[in-house]
């Protein structure tokens, strides 16, 4: 599993490490391809990515080893195409973007349909709703988010303080790897089990943990990338 970039300590995560290898890999290729017939490079990352969904079930490997589906480029496919699409245009309301919205209905009627009922589509379960029929709900909020920037709906400094963690997001994800794989995040969470807290207050501890590992993973990753990796 080493070779394929499974690290000793794995933690949540772990899977962006080889795919930030491959995609540099092949991003040569999927430029060139996309350059030459974006349309045709576009409807193909699709259909690769729809195709891997739905044969990983019937492959064994995958499910004795869910790392080798979770980095396995071929299932984002459809996040590289919309991804590239966009950014020769990020406007929401541009004409060659008219997919987008409802590309992002359908994403988000999947997700509150496939959390409240027993829908699933014929997938591997690992990842529960983050495939490619979700995909367009968070591309959405990206494009939004692009916009409110743009407009200067957010105040400079909260435009600037997200610039920064853009530009650290890839030290940000490395760094996160770290830090759930020694088990900081679960501190909280298994005290609060271990004193048998009632569902409400669980309920407010766990989102004492979700802000705890969110200010700790962005100010070690925006530290990291400008402090250490600017002086290298």
């Amino acid at each position: 599993m080493g070779l394929v970039g499974y690290l000793p300590y794995p933690g949540p995560g772990n899977y962006f490490v080889p795919i930030a290898v491959a995609f540099t890999l092949v991003a040569p290729l999927l430029f060139w391809a996309y350059f030459r017939r974006p349309l045709v490079t576009m409807l193909a990352l699709i259909v690769c990515d729809l195709g891997f969904e739905l044969v990983a079930p019937y492959m064994g490997l995958l499910e004795k080893a869910p790392f080798l589906y979770s980095a396995c480029i071929l299932r984002y496919g459809a996040a590289l195409a919309v991804g590239s699409w966009i950014a020769d245009d990020e406007s929401l309301f541009s004409r060659r973007n008219w997919f987008v919205l409802p590309y992002a209905l359908l994403g988000f009627a999947y997700i509150v349909v496939s959390k409240t009922t027993a829908f699933a589509l014929p997938f591997l379960p690992m990842w529960g709703t983050q495939n490619l029929a979700s995909f367009g709900w968070g591309l959405l909020l990206f494009l939004v988010m692009v916009k409110a920037v743009e407009t200067r709906v957010l105040s400079s400094a909260i435009a600037s303080t997200l610039a920064r963690i853009g530009q650290a997001s890839y030290s940000i994800f490395v760094l996160q790897i770290g830090y759930f794989s020694i088990g900081l995040w679960a501190l909280i969470r298994s005290a609060g089990l271990e004193l048998g807290l009632p569902l409400p207050a669980m309920g407010a501890l766990l989102l004492v943990l979700l802000v705890m590992n969110l200010l700790v993973c962005l100010l070690l990753g925006v530290w990291w990338q400008e402090r250490l990796l600017a002086r290298w």
